[in-house]
C-alpha cells in the first residue's frame, strides 16, 4: 500500500493532501511512531514548499520514497546460490519530480 501513489497531484494538492489525518495515519502505519511521523511531515512540507517556491503550485508532481537499506553481505552472490544479508535502517531518500512542459 503505497502512501505516495496519489499519482498527477499537482505542488498545490500534495501540500493539502500532507496535511490530513488520513494521510497522517497512513505515516503512522508505515513509520509506527508519531514523533517520526511529525518530522516527515515537516520535512515534506518544507521539501513541497521549496519546490514550489521554484517551480509552481501547478506542476504535475511525482513523490518517491526510498527506504534505506545495508547489505552486510551478499551482493551479487545470490545469484550463484549464495544467501544476503540485508536489513532496513532509519535513513530513506524522497525525490520530488515534475514534467517541464515548456521544454517537453
Amino acid at each position: 500500500n503505497n502512501i505516495f501513489n496519489y499519482s498527477k497531484q499537482n505542488c498545490q494538492i500534495w501540500l493539502q493532501t500532507i496535511k490530513t489525518q488520513t494521510f497522517k495515519t497512513k505515516l503512522i502505519e508505515l513509520y509506527l511512531k508519531e514523533t517520526i511521523v511529525n518530522e516527515k511531515l515537516f520535512l515534506l512540507e518544507q521539501t513541497l514548499t521549496i519546490f514550489a517556491n521554484n517551480f509552481g503550485l501547478d506542476k504535475q508532481l511525482l513523490i518517491i520514497r526510498a527506504p534505506g537499506r545495508i547489505n552486510l553481505r551478499g551482493v551479487h552472490i545470490e545469484g550463484h546460490g549464495g544467501s544476503v544479508n540485508s536489513f532496513a535502517i532509519s535513513r530513506e531518500i524522497f525525490i520530488i519530480s515534475a514534467i517541464d512542459n515548456d521544454n517537453n
